[in-house]
């Protein structure tokens, strides 16, 4: 799990169906498959968690994750977590 001070969007988003804009006309579903299983974050997730932000960052020319100089807690994410 992300801290709640670390990665938590604050911005203007509005679930789908609230407020105006032609999305509000979209049907929100929710999704669930017996697959996924939550759990609580480990300091073992580090490098699968740095893989998975980097490998999304690259669909972006010019964005890397520093993962030192930005996010150090994704070294040790459950350390992190409240």
């Amino acid at each position: 799990m992300v801290p709640a001070s670390r990665g938590a969007h604050t911005g203007n988003h509005r679930p789908a169906g609230e407020g105006g804009g032609s999305s509000s006309r979209i049907q929100h579903v929710q999704m669930t498959s017996p697959s996924l299983v939550r759990r609580e974050v480990s300091d073992a997730d580090s490098a699968a968690l740095i893989e998975l932000i980097t490998t999304c960052f690259a669909a972006y020319p010019g964005c890397v994750l520093d993962v030192d100089g930005e996010e150090p807690w994704l070294r040790a994410p459950a350390a992190a977590t409240p």
